[in-house]
């Protein structure tokens, strides 16, 4: 979009009141900025306008600046768009740090909605014939379907575990050395999942402190050796623990 957020509020003011008269439900997401910051650019100048009323959705991109600051907006916000353009990789995890690696995916997304606080995360294609990272699934128009490491990261988070209209709770990690990180959502039919990212090379114990459970709780692996491996947490009087290998994500599902 190369709109500033001043001449998007003049095209929001015509388009919000010509989609009433027309009795349409449609509603106006804006404004897909290439960055983060460059979209809060457009954000300030519609809500300078007083036109932050007239939006459904804030969207932006993450290219030109990833993620970072809350917007000052009460609207949700979705990340819309937002790839790798390095050769096709289908690795979890590479000593370069690949933007591409699945490992680097799964960060981005927990942090966009613990950091960023996201209501959405949207990759740029779901599959593709390509020759670089813009989709999650290469597929060249045979029977040939190969699945990157980035679906796996992106499932953790997905309709199975993180249903519609979930909302995030507050989760930390208590001590370690920072290269732990969680996420925490309660769903609405009562069922939880709380992604843990270890980043460090170390294999960690995790303890969930503050969840009283009693019932079985599943975990769920991702790594370089696993694609959303089941297995079931350790949970002994309600004290709910599992082995978090390293560079891997781990989700614990309870419900």
């Amino acid at each position: 979009m190369q709109s500033d957020g001043r001449q998007a509020a003049d095209f929001i003011e015509v388009l919000y009141p010509t989609l009433k008269r027309a009795g349409l439900k449609t509603q106006i997401a804006c404004c897909d900025g290439s960055g983060w910051e460059q979209n809060r650019e457009r954000l300030t100048g519609i809500q300078a306008a007083g036109d932050e009323d007239k939006l459904g959705l804030v969207t932006a991109h993450g290219y030109s600046s990833k993620p970072g600051a809350p917007f000052n907006t009460s609207k949700h916000v979705w990340q819309t768009e937002w790839s790798s353009f390095d050769p096709i990789n289908y690795k979890w995890y590479t000593k370069e740090n690949y933007q591409s690696d699945g490992l680097t995916w799964a960060n981005y997304v927990q942090q966009g909605f613990s950091r960023s606080n996201m209501n959405g995360f949207l990759y740029w294609w779901g599959a593709a014939n390509t020759t670089d990272n813009q989709s999650l699934i290469f597929i060249n128009n045979t029977s040939e379907v190969k699945v990157t490491k980035r679906l796996w990261a992106f499932a953790h988070f997905g309709s199975r575990f993180v249903r519609e209209g979930a909302s995030r709770v507050s989760a930390s990690v208590a001590g370690g050395d920072g290269l732990l990180n969680v996420t925490a959502f309660a769903n609405t039919d009562g069922t939880r999942a709380v992604q843990v990212i270890n980043n460090g090379n170390n294999t960690e114990t995790v303890m969930l402190q503050g969840v009283q459970y009693y019932g079985k709780v599943t975990t769920v692996l991702t790594n370089e050796a696993n694609d959303l491996t089941y297995g079931v947490a350790r949970n002994q009087r309600g004290a709910v623990s599992a082995v978090v290998p390293g560079k891997s994500l781990l989700s614990f599902y309870l419900g």
